[in-house]
């Protein structure tokens, strides 16, 4: 699949062959870990009202990435991101596209923590969420984001080859 070119400036994982989003963990030795987020990061994204993936200002328009239960509680632990680099991520991601994928269980980083009310239970569908705004709630394990109520939702099916 062809990367978009707001995601060409980003490092690409050798292992997966595609752009590692800003907002994961790099370890020292080059290492990516695609399931934790880099905490300060996140803040500083939250705070600036920037793109999870591919680190730009946000548009007029947001999208999160979550299953029905984020969207339901309008409670979201990953950053929101442009339409664009939120449709690329829905087509690319393991996770995402393979009912049967399942998260790293062991960080690649000691430090990594799981937010309060994070659940390792997989969505039986993940859902693109369209709003116009967020909040953020800064605590001790990362960053909630809290959007405003959606204005379309759009469902992600997992792939026929997982």
């Amino acid at each position: 699949m062809e990367i978009p070119q707001r995601l060409a400036h980003l490092p690409v994982c050798p292992r997966r062959n595609v752009p590692v989003p800003y907002a994961n963990i790099t370890t020292e030795d080059g290492q990516h870990d695609f399931t934790a987020l880099d905490s300060a990061k996140v803040v500083r994204l939250a705070a600036e009202r920037r793109c999870g993936i591919c680190e730009d200002t946000l548009d007029y328009w947001i999208v999160f990435l979550g299953g029905e239960r984020s969207a339901q509680s309008r409670a979201y632990t990953d950053p929101p991101m442009h339409e664009e680099c939120a449709r690329f991520a829905a087509r690319t991601c393991p996770y995402v596209t393979r009912a049967h994928m399942s998260r790293r269980k062991t960080p690649l980083t000691p430090d990594t923590t799981v937010p309060k009310g994070f659940s390792e239970d997989k969505p039986a569908e993940f859902l693109l969420y369209f709003t116009r705004s967020y909040k953020h709630q800064v605590t001790r394990d990362g960053v909630l984001f809290r959007p405003a109520p959606a204005v379309r939702l759009e469902r992600c099916g997992y792939s026929a080859a997982s």
